[in-house]
């Protein structure tokens, strides 16, 4: 699907020509054959903001605007001389026009786009609150246990992901995924706090938690 994109970017000789807007990339490139899904992947994470700002807007008009790009290559094809001319007069859909994604929710929809969010993060609008408590970043919470073999601190993440296992003593736990600005990052936690802080342990949650982190083989 990127290689159809990246084709369809350059002339005939070759030569870079970027999309001038979204209608401009639907007559280039053949959005049929590419497929709504990594165009609304591409969407969400962002990829057309230079042609169009609002993603909410994109990703609605998506249906809109793989129906004109076929009806662009089908003109094309043609060998009749279409009611418009040439079949880049054809006259661009009318798009829906939503109110765009709030800053929280359009860095939501990067990550459940490609996994890891791409202009900003959820914890920025705390950090000056973490740096009170004096808590760490991941990248400093390795950093110290690193250099010292070892680190207790409290660290801020986003929840990415929970799963839970079950000791052979019989007792859950967890391995909890997290992301803050500086990486991802993952803990295991036993069943005493499991069971007490399970409810706020949920994908997407902020949370503040103790963690010791030691330094095993050159791994942390």
């Amino acid at each position: 699907a990127m290689r159809l994109l990246v084709e369809a970017r350059r002339d005939e000789q070759g030569r870079e020509t970027p999309f001038e807007t979204l209608f401009d990339l639907a007559r280039r490139a053949d959005l049929p054959r590419i497929g709504k899904r990594p165009l609304e992947m591409l969407a969400r994470a962002g990829a057309f903001d230079a042609l169009d700002g609002n993603r909410a807007r994109v990703r609605a008009g998506l249906d809109a605007l793989v129906a004109y790009s076929a009806a662009c290559l089908d003109e094309a094809a043609s060998p009749q001389n279409s009611l418009f001319g040439d079949a880049a007069e054809l006259p661009p859909p009318r798009l829906p026009d939503p109110e765009d994604w709030l800053p929280a929710e359009r860095l939501q929809q990067e990550h459940e786009a490609v996994g890891f969010y791409l202009t900003g993060h959820p914890l920025d609008d705390y950090r000056g609150a973490l740096e009170r408590q004096r808590g760490l970043t991941y990248a400093e919470l390795h950093a110290q246990a690193s250099a010292r073999g070892g680190a207790l601190a409290k660290v801020a993440g986003v929840v990415t992901a929970r799963q839970e296992r079950k000791s052979q003593r019989g007792s859950r736990f967890a391995f909890v995924g997290f992301s803050d600005p500086t990486g991802m990052f993952e803990a295991t936690c036993f069943s005493e706090p499991l069971e007490q802080y399970r409810s706020v342990l949920e994908p997407g949650a902020l949370v503040v938690a103790t963690v010791e982190a030691e330094a095993e083989e050159g791994e942390v």
